[in-house]
């Protein structure tokens, strides 16, 4: 329970897939539109149009519920997700209902807790990498997948790190996810060829290709920009990209571990800050999303979901919610993408089953047309747009060269996360991550908003929030 309360500490910061976004309806169920009858079917065959060539395996858990319950921290996803997967398949007469707690994902998991207590129902769950193990490894809470006829050679085409996350502590494929969420920078194509006579996304990345040279960039910006622009929006994205490269956990045998990484940071984050290659402005808030429509900065450290979720409304676009009609911000079209300093990730959702399900062949077909099924997985990839974790199907739609978003002027930004894609990997990764790295971050934060006066009081104030925030995690 102690996680519970730590991650409050990383609201702001680490939101992960799908944002801090707002919504009508916080902690509570909103029926989908569905005209059928309440009766479900009590077979419990994979009811979906759209075939696989996997999942044959025993559906071992409850199937006819009436409803078909999705519950998640944010309807960004699911808005899409659930429309789409509906038009393509059989409900055998349920009807759906998506659980929307309206909350950024480190706020999530209390929540989910409350709800599990209330015993309102629940098919199918979503989970962030950061807290994912806390459900993973609660055999009340997830069931295998193999209880919904789903093996793991099944998701032989997914990459290997999505399946790691989504194994319990006995590795057990408990989770899998849709996403592969590697990460790259989004910069201003036009202030690029501006002030640093870029021209090209190849020599773009020359400018940034390791963190010395994006330093280095970061000041012939401001000399050029006299000061004006800033080479990236804030420290906490430049963190979210640092802090991947992370070698050792962040626990181990139950200690808190602080590498080197962490303090060279410190001094890192305090320069940008100081000599404003990075802004003073908070992420998650709209000060922040308008920064994309000035010249104040050049760019932002986005995933592949932060196209839609970050990128499009720091243009100033806007989607009209019952049309889905765009209004064009005035920055749209002037962006493109690179790699970065390193390669990197961010966020990520998987999808797990609820022991308690009473709709087993509706968790499995929904699972199936996001992962396996290649014709779907393809076409949410291409029309989200979503890096997918099906790494055949991206792979297909990089030789494809059929990746041309308008946002970045028909630049294919897949081929750039395709490259980090398969670079990824978690295997460090412990239950704690969202919160220990959410409290680093803070602590660097207020050093250089100048609460702090040191590194080794950013050092000491970290561990302190760590010790008082986890207390099975022992901090010396």
């Amino acid at each position: 329970m102690a996680l519970v309360a730590a991650l409050a500490l990383t609201a702001s910061v680490f939101v992960g897939c799908g944002g801090d976004t707002s919504s009508s309806s916080s902690s509570s169920s909103s029926k989908a539109d569905d005209s059928s009858s309440s009766s479900a079917s009590e077979s419990s065959d994979d009811s979906s149009d759209v075939s696989s060539d996997a999942g044959n395996g025993e559906i071992k858990l409850k199937t006819g519920g009436d409803t078909f319950t999705v519950m998640a921290w944010t309807p960004d996803d699911i808005d899409v997700m659930l429309p789409m997967w509906k038009e393509d398949t059989d409900l055998g007469g349920a009807e759906t209902n998506f659980v929307n707690h309206g909350v950024g994902g480190g706020q999530a998991a209390d929540l989910y807790d409350a709800y599990f207590m209330s015993g309102d129902d629940v098919d199918l769950l979503l989970v962030e990498a950061d807290w994912a193990r806390r459900y993973l490894d609660n055999d009340d809470v997830t069931a295998p997948l193999s209880d919904i006829g789903l093996k793991e050679e099944d998701f032989s085409d997914l990459y290997e790190y999505t399946l790691n996350v989504g194994k319990d502590k006995n590795g057990v494929l408990k989770g899998v996810a849709w996403q592969a969420c590697p990460g790259g920078y989004a910069y201003r194509s036009d202030l690029a060829e501006k002030f640093l006579n870029v021209k090209t996304p190849e020599e773009m990345q020359e400018k940034v290709k390791d963190w010395d040279t994006f330093m280095k960039t970061a000041e012939e910006l401001s000399t050029a920009s006299k000061g004006a622009t800033a080479l990236a929006a804030t420290v906490s994205g430049v963190w979210q990209v640092f802090s991947s490269d992370r070698k050792t956990p962040w626990v181990e045998d139950g200690k808190l571990t602080v590498d080197e990484s962490a303090t060279k940071f410190i001094s890192m984050a305090k320069t940008m800050r100081d000599k404003k290659y990075v802004t003073d402005v908070s992420q998650w808030n709209d000060a922040w999303f308008g920064l994309g429509q000035t010249d104040d900065i050049m760019g932002y450290f986005i995933s592949t979901w932060g196209v839609g979720i970050i990128l499009e409304p720091a243009t100033g676009t806007k989607t009209d919610p019952d049309t889905k009609e765009k209004t064009f911000g005035p920055t749209f079209g002037k962006w493109n993408m690179v790699v970065g300093p390193q390669d990197y990730y961010w966020g990520g959702t998987w999808m797990t089953v609820y022991t308690k399900t009473d709709n087993a062949d509706l968790v499995k077909s929904f699972i199936e047309y996001f992962t396996i099924n290649k014709e779907t997985v393809k076409e949410y990839a291409l029309n989200r747009p979503e890096y997918m974790s099906n790494k055949p199907v991206m792979e297909e739609i990089v030789a494809d060269g059929t990746n041309k978003p308008e946002i970045f002027a028909g630049q294919d930004h897949f081929k750039v996360l395709n490259d980090a894609a398969s670079k990824i990997s978690l295997d460090s990764i412990t239950p704690y991550d969202s919160a220990i790295r959410g409290a680093f971050n803070n602590a660097v934060i207020d050093y250089c908003d100048g609460k702090l006066d040191s590194e080794e009081a950013v050092i000491e104030r970290f561990k302190d929030d760590v010790a008082a925030a986890l207390p099975d995690v022992t901090v010396d």
